[in-house]
Order: C-alpha cells, then structure tokens, then sequence
C-alpha cells in the first residue's frame, strides 16, 4: 500500500469508490495494523484532495470510536489535528479522549491539544491571552509526557513553551540552554524515528526557533547599526527563512503557517516595536531608492513599517515582557496571573518600577515555605539530607542546579521513608516487623506505594525493564530529561558500608552512568536483632558510595551512589532488655 501512487488511484477509480472501500476495509477487517492502515489512507487522500474532508471528518468522528483498540485511536487523534487543528468537532473529541483508560491515548490526546493551545490560539492579540495559551500548551505537553514513556515530540514542544517566554522576557543566556536543550531532543527523535527530515514537523519549527532568536539578536543591536540598508537586508533573508515551508510535507504545511501567523509574529512585532520604532525615516528612505529589482526587499520594508505603526497605535507597554520575565523567575506563578497582576497595579497609577517590586516580593513570599516547614517532614531527617548535600556539591562541582535540586527533592522522600520506619506504628510498617517475610519484592512495592503517595508520584515507576541493558530497576524517577534509579536490596547478615560497596555499588552505579551522575540504594538489612545490640543512630545510616570506573581515563563526571541502611526484622524497644 506504501508504492501506490495516489494520483494514478483517482484516475482509475471514483472518489466514492475509494471512499467505500477503505470504509469496508476498516468495519470489515479485524486485524488491528489493516484497520490502522485504512484510517491512515483515508486521511493521507484527504491531504491530496482525493477524498473531500468532510467525509473523512464524518468518519473520524463516527466510525472510529474512541472506545476502539488504542493502536487505532491514536492515528485518529494524530489526524483530527493535522486536518483540522482547531476545528470545535474536532476539539471536542480530543477533550473526551482524556478520559480514555488508555495512557497512549490520553497522551496522544494532552499532546495534540498542547499543539492546538501553542499553534493556534496564541494568534489572538491581546498579551494575556497570549501568555495564557502558551502556558496552557506548556501543562498539555507536561501530561503528555508523564501520561507514557518517550515523548520526545511533548518534551520538545514543551521546551518551546518555555523558549517563547524565554524570548519575550528577554532572558538570553537562558535562550541557548534552551536552544541547545532543543536541539539535543531534536537529535534524539531523528535517531529514534524512522520519519525522513522533511516529514519531520520539530525540524522545520527549530530551524524557525533559531533563526527567530538570531533575528532578535540582530534587532537589539541596531544602535551598532552603520549600513542600515545592508542590515535590514540580512534581517530579510532571515525573515524570509522563518515563513519558507517548500520543503515541509504537505500534512504540516496548515499547523506550520498558523505558527508562523500567530507565534511568529506576535514575538516579531514585539521585538520590532521596542527595538526598530526609531528607525521609520530610514526604512521610509531606503524605500525610497529601492530600485525594480529589489521588490522583494520593499515589500518587507513596507510590511515592516506597518508592522511598528500598528503596534505603536496600540500603545502597548512592557507587559508581556516583564509577565514573561516574572513567571520565568517564579515558575508557580502561571504567565496569566503575573499578566493580570501587572495590569491591575499599573491601573492604580503606580510606576513600572513600583509594579515590579510588588510582585517580586509578592511572590517571593509566597514560594518561600514557613519556617517550621521541614524538606523531610523531619528535623532528623533534614540534617541528614542538609549533611548530604554539602558532600554532593562537593563531590559533584558544577553540577546543574536544576537537577541537583531535584534529586534533593527524591533524595528527601527517601529520608522520610526511612525515618517514618523508625518512628511510626508497626501497622505501618508490618515488613518490618515480620521475620517470615524475605523476598525482595514486598519491600521495594512498598517503599514505592509511600513514594507515589506524595507530590512527585507521578513521577515515579515501577519495575522498569531495559533502563539499561537488559537490566530492571525497582523504582525509576524520571521528570522530563532528568532520571534517577533507586535499587533496593535485602542482606540477611549486618552490613557495612565496605559489604555494600563490594556487593551492590557496581551493579547500581551501572544503571547510574548513562543519566544523571547519582542514584539511591536502599538496603533493607533482615538479620537477627536479637543480642546483637541496640541499632545505630540514624543519621550514621546513610553514605555516598562510588567505585573505580572501568576505563582508565579522565574521569570528568564521576557517578556516585546514596546508600540507606533500613533495619528490618526488627524487635519493640523491650524485647532487647534481659531483666527478668
């Protein structure tokens, strides 16, 4: 079916006749990949005009049910956006879509309705609706990354969301993390997807991204500008790279120009407003001498002339640029809210600088916790994690602060974990208490059940397969490109940190290497209590562990290990005493 020509098709058979058979072909065949392959055909002639989209939006809507297989659902998904994005039919379905049981289909549904936010609904004018949708597609794209594994399309467009804020807040060094960050996922789906560079939708809007960040750049140096006409020239060429679609597949040619229509231009006319506004009598000069051969050249000079007035007329502040600014400083405060607050102050009369300030401490106050707020939920626990993490940092220079916060934020519950061991009720923690109980699996589940009781479950797994080799780890956390492996272990004699190091490290430093440098092992120690004395305080039952690499070379990012003794088969405080 790959080899035909669609063309040669139409000439042979009617519309109808096409139409009916790949109709019966769907309701008629019970295998799943024929039935996949004949939604697929119907919306791929749709895109060639060989079959009217009113058919194929009638037969998305009523003859794939979402009740259907999830192998087929989220092919019709895929194809109500790119034929007919923001269509309200079309919207609707992918609402009810989010109530599927199906992950991959509640996914497809969050990221194709962060598409329709992001691509669409940004062209309106007003700044805080702008900021709104940008927003609103950044949450659908988060869901659909968390709904499943490997969503590297959400996880790219989520990393746009927070390039345009980047952009509008003019944070540039900022900027190119996020650019690079692009470009690395960008990489990374072109490895894993068979789909050639031109059907590649992430390609042609990074090759946009990065030219429209180099245009911005061009445009905040104009008071260095000398030869303005040979400047607006080169910003020509760069405009006219933004908007070419020639070489994008025809089923995303209509998301493409509405990016370029709303996003686009609505951080373009931003930028050339508070940038290019002192420069109307030079673009009206230089228009003036162009000759007949540079007509191309005009029209843009024109559009852009146009472009600044319009702005001007509106008289638009710095709004959205410090509501970017601030939601990009304070990521709990959503870019709508930091909007409507800038509006409200600026309506009671007070300056730029007093609005700013207000919100700052507004808001730094509400992110900052009260102080009797514990990162453990435990004084003990906290002195323990605050110990650790002065090692960490010293043992880790440079890393990424983002990450290591987040890993605090793991390494944390895990203290907890430990922590509540000791001083909760047995019922709480009957594992531990019950010598017949010895396989592995009952103590992993249940430190996982505690971990996805708190405000990160989403962002644990369970029993992950193929994390690295054919390895399987207890409990994986993974938030967007930042993974942790937690391994947990049971040893029927004490441990020491040398037994633990010789017996474990190697095995979960390996599932360390290929991500963030640092792992959790957690060594649930079942040997007899009994006169062997009373166990150690808990602040000594927890190191940082880390063995010699294989290879013999520079060792510029070591990986290191957080090992936590938990005492198990445990007795109550009286059974160790001997007076009779």
């Amino acid at each position: 079916m790959d080899t035909l020509k669609w063309d040669d098709i139409t000439i042979l058979f009617s519309r109808q006749s096409i139409k009916r058979f790949f109709r019966q072909v769907y309701e008629s065949d019970s295998n799943l990949y024929i039935k996949k392959r004949a939604v697929e055909s119907i919306c791929e002639l749709t895109f060639t005009e060989a079959i009217r989209p009113e058919f194929t939006k009638d037969f998305l809507l009523e003859d794939v049910s979402l009740s259907d297989d999830s192998f087929v659902v989220v092919v019709k998904i895929k194809y109500l956006f790119l034929l007919y994005g923001d269509d309200p039919e079309a919207y609707q379905e992918i609402e009810k879509a989010l109530s599927c049981n199906d992950a991959e289909v509640v996914s497809e549904a969050y990221y194709r309705k962060g598409l329709i936010h992001l691509l669409y609904r940004t062209g309106e004018a007003d700044e805080t609706i702008f900021l709104k949708e940008v927003e609103e597609a950044r949450i659908m794209f988060e869901s659909a990354s968390n709904k499943t594994e490997n969503r590297r399309d959400a996880h790219f467009f989520r990393l746009v969301t927070h390039f345009i804020v980047e952009l509008l807040s003019k944070q540039h060094q900022l900027l190119e993390q996020t650019l690079h960050s692009l470009s690395t996922a960008l990489w990374e789906q072109r490895i894993w997807s068979w789909h050639e560079e031109s059907d590649m939708y992430e390609w042609h809007i990074y090759q946009k991204l990065h030219n429209l960040w180099r245009i911005t750049v061009h445009i905040s140096s104009e008071p260095k500008w000398v030869d303005y006409k040979k400047e607006f020239s080169q910003l020509f060429k760069r405009f006219n790279d933004i908007t070419a679609i020639d070489s994008l597949s025809i089923r995303f040619v209509n998301t493409q120009r509405h990016f370029n229509n709303n996003a686009t231009n609505f951080i373009l006319n931003q930028y050339y407003s508070q940038n290019l506004s002192a420069t109307l009598v030079k673009v009206n000069s230089i228009v003036a001498e162009l000759n007949d051969s540079e007509s191309d050249l005009k029209v843009f000079l024109l559009d852009l002339r146009e472009r600044i007035q319009t702005r001007n007329e509106k008289k638009s502040s710095s709004t959205i640029e410090h509501a970017a600014a601030l939601c990009a400083l304070f990521p709990e405060v959503s870019c709508e809210e930091a909007a409507q607050d800038l509006y409200m102050l600026h309506q009671q009369g007070l300056q730029v600088e007093q609005v700013i300030l207000q919100l700052v401490t507004r808001y730094r106050l509400r992110s900052q916790p009260v102080l009797t707020d514990f990162q453990t939920g435990f004084p003990a626990g906290d002195e323990v994690l605050h110990r650790l993490t002065i090692r960490i940092k010293q043992l880790l220079l440079n890393y990424p602060t983002k990450k290591l916060a987040v890993f605090l934020a793991v390494l944390s519950e895990v203290i907890r974990y430990a922590f509540q061991s000791l001083v909760q009720p047995r019922d709480f923690f009957p594992h531990l208490y019950n010598s017949k109980i010895s396989d592995e699996k009952t103590f992993h589940k249940h430190l996982y059940e505690k971990l996805t009781a708190g405000a990160r479950a989403v962002y644990y797994h369970f029993e992950e397969s193929d994390v690295i080799g054919r390895g399987r780890l207890d409990i994986t956390y993974r938030e967007n490109e930042m993974t942790f492996p937690i391994e947990v272990k049971i040893v029927e004699q004490p441990p020491t940190w040398d037994t633990i190091q010789s017996d474990f490290i190697a095995q979960i430093q390996t599932y360390t290497h290929p991500y963030n440098q640092i792992g959790i092992l957690v060594v649930f120690d079942i040997s007899t209590k009994k006169d062997g004395g009373p166990v150690n305080n808990f602040k000594n039952l927890f190191e940082i562990l880390s063995l010699k690499p294989y290879y013999r070379i520079a060792n510029r990012y070591p990986d290191y290990v957080v090992a936590i003794i938990i005492p198990a088969n445990k007795l109550k405080p009286s059974d160790y005493t001997t007076y009779n």
